[in-house]
């Protein structure tokens, strides 16, 4: 079974289950509905491994048509379905990725936060509302956002993202522009969960997505906003996304 980049299995205890089986996959390059059709087997297998999953975050694709040749191919033809369209275009490229959600249960509520307010009102598309910069973060250009859906049948909210990646790129200035796209949306998703807690604070709000940053680059990881430096010795490192999850 082809996984790329990311594979992990979330069990959380939820309000109206004792647990649900998320998985997030980053599936790499499902650019199209063509690209799907080559990779019948691999994602076939991928669906008879987590045959028991309720819900499948996946990135790396490119509009909810893609999503929805996926989850055919998976196994899961009656799963509900969303995506986001931070990009219209759909291209088969890195600058069009969006993210989308499988679920064995009804989504409602589906929203897309993004930079750019640009939905068109095409059938499929979710709801926009405008990601806004936070205090400390730095403004700058995004061309991603996050998305949100109800599991009104588990009682859970998901936000789910796949933040800017930079290729690998060692710690240092190659890296810094990209720390600040990440930081941009991983923040606006820490006020939409405050904001979730705060009106309800038993809500239950699952976090998930391709962060592109983990726990193992400690040559990257800062916690201050304010202060942004690429080494240890000369304070507090750069990348603080990682910090806050």
């Amino acid at each position: 079974m082809r996984i790329a980049a990311l594979l992990v299995l979330l069990v959380a205890p939820v309000a109206h289950a004792e647990e649900v089986k998320i998985v997030l996959w980053n599936a790499e390059k499902l650019f199209n509905v063509a690209t799907v059709n080559t990779r019948t087997a691999d994602l076939a297998a991928f669906g008879q491994h987590f045959a028991d999953a309720d819900i499948i975050i996946l990135d790396e694709i490119t509009s909810l048509a893609v999503v929805n040749a996926a989850r055919d191919k998976m196994g899961f033809t009656n799963f509900h379905t969303a995506c986001s369209d931070f990009n219209q275009n759909d291209n088969a490229t890195f600058s069009s990725l969006e993210v989308g959600i499988i679920s064995k249960f009804p989504l409602g509520n589906v929203v897309e936060f993004d930079q750019s307010m640009d939905n068109s009102g095409q059938p499929g598309e979710p709801a926009e509302q405008q990601l806004v910069t936070v205090t400390g973060t730095e403004h700058i250009g995004v061309g991603r956002g996050f998305l949100t859906a109800d599991v009104s049948a588990l009682g859970i909210t998901l936000a789910v993202t796949h933040l800017k990646s930079s290729a690998g790129a060692p710690a240092g200035a190659a890296d810094h522009d990209n720390a600040k796209k990440r930081e941009l949306v991983a923040a606006a998703m820490v006020r939409f969960v405050a904001g979730k807690l705060s009106a309800s604070p038993t809500a239950t709000v699952v976090v998930g997505g391709d962060m592109n940053v983990g726990e193992t680059d400690k040559n990257k990881i800062g916690y201050r906003l304010d202060e942004d430096e690429f080494t240890a010795a000369a304070g507090d490192l750069y990348d603080d996304n990682d910090s806050w999850r």
